[in-house]
């Protein structure tokens, strides 16, 4: 079930708010949605070449989970 996407073509980012309850829930998806925002920009992806996909998921998902880390 997916709560947000990266709308390429609009240059959006769509939050679902009905599935969304918490502000730290909506911050993690923002910054993950601006990672692929980014990685869109700087590589141009194709989100039908499912390499491109899977590259900006693990960085996503690597940064994320960096974050939580204490150090």
């Amino acid at each position: 079930l997916s709560l947000s996407l990266l709308n390429g073509g609009d240059n959006k980012i769509v939050l679902c708010h009905n599935r969304v309850y918490e502000y730290t829930d909506c911050a993690e998806i923002v910054s993950h949605e601006l990672i692929h925002a980014f990685d869109n920009c700087r590589a141009n992806l194709d989100p039908k070449n499912l390499t491109h996909v899977a590259c900006t998921e693990v960085i996503g998902s690597s940064s994320l989970f960096l974050d939580s880390l204490s150090f």
